[in-house]
């Protein structure tokens, strides 16, 4: 079997990713149950009756650019279910918002009651295709300061992996698996234990990893993200998975078409103040300066700035969308990265971010902007999501 090793460095040949022809519609599944915005779903899921085609399941969803991908670009996928904390203000909101913008399904709760339900053949998820596991990554995510690691409430998430891939396969198969996470993941026995598990040989599992630049799959954003897949060895078309995964940072670069934020900006003159930096705050850099960033261009920086404090240049490569210090953040923006337009230097509006993250924005306009901005500012992007739909179509039989 396959395990869950790191992908080996890519070629140099030149070799064009493989084109395999379109798998046909599957049929919804039988006798489906009607849409419901209860936590308490029937034991029998199925809302697929929606939608033919491939159907996804996403763990600890937020707002989700699988679930946007599907509806706006890869659309021969629905994610039919998702989990949610809705106990919270936050969870409550992301809830409706997923819903409302998904016909095709449903959230079916928290994440510990519907991994329960797996376990004792209360709910029936029928066929799914492909469980997506997004894990809260601030415990993990190296720019935190208090993050406490594996032992922290959101870090603690990771090592139930093996529990909640055992109440999956209680009941039914897994298909087809992604994992994402911050990089600094890597750094943690869970992280390794994720892989061992994946490993088991009773799972039947082929499984690979890597760390994605985000830019190389379209999105104008230098964020870096660890990807694991698994899939089912008796469900690879070619008995293997492909590889190297989209968007591996070893991929040779040329070729690629670099994305930039120029689009996905206001004019200048419609900025709010509030967003602007004043300028005895800000310094430019010499010409001889490192660009330790790229594909990103630092143009300048703050004074007096611990953390976060670069300038990018929009027009030039990709940008920075979320600071490190956004959960301490106060004011309009001071949780968005920094830009330089025409005007001088000023923090992305928390409505650029969805854009630069390929989100649509007539549904969000009743958010403050921090709201938005911590629903939208560190969720899988939607070209990274609709990447990684296209490979599993590729590769699935």
């Amino acid at each position: 079997m396959q395990a869950p090793t790191p992908t080996p460095p890519p070629t140099t040949d030149g070799r064009a990713t493989p084109t395999v022809p379109a798998k046909p519609a599957k049929k919804p599944d039988a006798t489906p149950t009607a849409h419901q915005r209860s936590p308490h779903m029937p034991a029998h899921f199925h809302p697929s009756k929606r939608r033919s085609g491939r159907r996804v399941i996403t763990w600890f969803s937020g707002y989700d650019g699988f679930r946007e991908s599907t509806i706006r670009r890869t659309v021969d996928w629905s994610v039919v279910g998702g989990t949610e904390d809705t106990t919270t203000e936050k969870g409550a909101r992301i809830a409706t918002l997923w819903e409302d913008n998904n016909p095709h399904g449903t959230i079916l709760g928290h994440h510990r009651e519907v991994q329960s339900k797996l376990l004792d053949g209360t709910l029936s998820l029928g066929e799914i295709d492909l469980h997506v596991i997004t894990y809260p990554c601030w415990d993990h995510a190296d720019c935190n300061e208090e993050g406490k690691g594996d032992a922290g409430d959101a870090g603690s998430f990771i090592e139930e992996a093996a529990a909640l891939l055992d109440a999956i396969t209680k009941h039914h198969k897994i298909t087809g698996l992604l994992y994402e996470d911050v990089p600094s993941i890597t750094q943690y026995d869970s992280f390794k234990r994720l892989l061992t598990a994946l490993e088991e040989p009773h799972r039947g599992l082929a499984s690979s990893w890597c760390i994605v630049d985000v830019w190389r799959l379209g999105s104008p954003t230098r964020r870096k993200r660890v990807v694991v897949i698994a899939a089912a060895h008796d469900q690879l078309r070619t008995g293997e998975l492909e590889l190297p995964m989209p968007g591996d940072e070893r991929l040779p670069t040329d070729g690629l078409t670099m994305p930039t934020a120029a689009d996905c900006l206001d004019a200048a003159s419609s900025i709010p103040e509030e967003y602007r930096v004043a300028t005895h705050e800000y310094e430019e850099l010499p010409d001889d300066h490192f660009q330790y960033a790229w594909p990103s261009i630092q143009v300048g920086r703050l004074r007096n700035e611990p953390k976060n404090h670069y300038v990018y240049d929009p027009t030039r490569g990709p940008v920075a969308t979320i600071r490190a210090n956004m959960f301490k953040a106060e004011g309009p923006g001071r949780n968005t990265g920094l830009i330089l337009d025409e005007i001088g230097p000023r923090r992305i509006t928390p409505i650029e971010c969805a854009r630069i993250h390929g989100f649509a924005t007539s549904k969000l306009s009743h958010l403050t902007p921090h709201q938005l901005y911590s629903i939208i500012g560190n969720s899988v992007t939607v070209d990274m999501a609709h990447a990684y739909l296209c490979y599993f179509d590729r590769v699935l039989k």
